[in-house]
């Protein structure tokens, strides 16, 4: 169940290639094969009260998504791999104002949900393994 909280910033998303073992960490390295790439949640699909901000130094990209609060705010990002199978998901994020639960959804299917603790710096959280189909992808926070 989500909680609601006055507000949060959401930086990065970063999609990593699992194959077969190795644990998921923030740099993933596989011996047979690598695949890692960013998507700046700026780019994603904003609705309901989401904004982009840039007041909050150590950012990348064209700043952040903030206001994530009410019912109605998710992003929705679009994520492109070249196989079908599982990746992992690390989302940067600056939680200021307290814990919060979030949705994550893939393609249109509920997956997770995702507890995002209070942080004061921007921070990695790692989300798990997601089941990606080869091409474009949606992943969505709820």
């Amino acid at each position: 169940m989500r909680t609601h909280l006055p507000n949060y910033f959401m930086k990065r998303f970063t999609v990593k290639f699992i194959l077969c073992v190795v644990a998921c960490c923030n740099i993933f390295i596989s011996t047979a094969q690598q695949f890692v790439t960013s998507i700046e949640a700026e780019a994603g699909t904003r609705a309901g009260g989401l904004t982009i901000a840039t007041a909050i130094a150590g950012y990348s990209g064209a700043g952040y998504v903030t206001n994530m609060k009410n019912a109605g705010d998710n992003l929705t990002v679009t994520v492109t791999v070249p196989n079908a199978g599982n990746y992992s998901l690390v989302i940067r994020y600056n939680g200021t104002s307290g814990t919060k639960d979030q949705d994550v959804y893939v393609n249109g299917q509920f997956v997770s949900s995702l507890n995002f603790p209070q942080t004061t710096t921007y921070t990695d959280l790692t989300a798990g393994s997601l089941s990606l189909n080869a091409g474009a992808n949606t992943i969505s926070i709820y």
